[in-house]
């Protein structure tokens, strides 16, 4: 996601450019995660050096079926700015994340998340980064998805690691690939 030279820092050895949109990094069926994780670390480390704003998210096994916890990592450092959204996509996003009783549409959600992180990216360069991404609740992964693929005009960018061989929504989006 974000501007085709948005500046992201290029991942170690891996890919030479830096990432447009969103990328993917399948950690191989023999499940050997540290490559992706390193080139993850490494990027995330590059990132915060360069002033932007790094999310982050890392799955697991066990959230897996807790729906929007994955989100709730992410957009955590933002919940500051909640004021700053249309009321009922903040009542939406609060309503997902548990902050209040209130349930919201899935686009609602989806929406606040965006306009979210394109706000920050407003005050500088975003990059979110999710590790384990095949253990993130559904939910989540959906709005991640969903935000990567429309904030092509913002400073953003996104980061996917997960395991291949392992079912993930990610299988089935056109995210470049390392």
């Amino acid at each position: 996601c974000g501007s085709r030279d948005a500046g992201l820092p290029a991942l170690p050895r891996r890919r030479a450019t830096a990432p447009r949109r969103a990328e993917a990094l399948p950690a191989g069926r023999n499940h050997d995660r540290a490559s992706p994780i390193r080139a993850g670390r490494a990027t995330r480390r590059e990132a915060r050096r360069r002033g932007f704003t790094v999310l982050r998210a890392t799955g697991d096994e066990f959230e897996k079926g807790l729906a929007f916890s994955g989100l709730s990592a992410v957009v955590r450092p933002l919940l500051d700015r909640l004021d700053d959204l249309d009321p009922s996509q903040a009542r939406a996003l609060q309503g997902a994340l548990g902050l209040v009783d209130a349930e919201g549409r899935l686009l609602a959600v989806h929406g606040a998340t965006l306009a979210l992180v394109s706000a920050a990216a407003e005050c500088a360069p975003v990059l979110v980064a999710v590790d384990d991404a095949q253990w993130i609740d559904q939910s989540s992964l959906e709005s991640l998805v969903f935000v990567a693929h429309r904030c092509e005009a913002d400073r953003v960018g996104f980061l996917f690691a997960h395991r291949s061989g392992l079912p993930c929504l990610l299988d089935r989006t056109d995210f470049d690939r390392l």
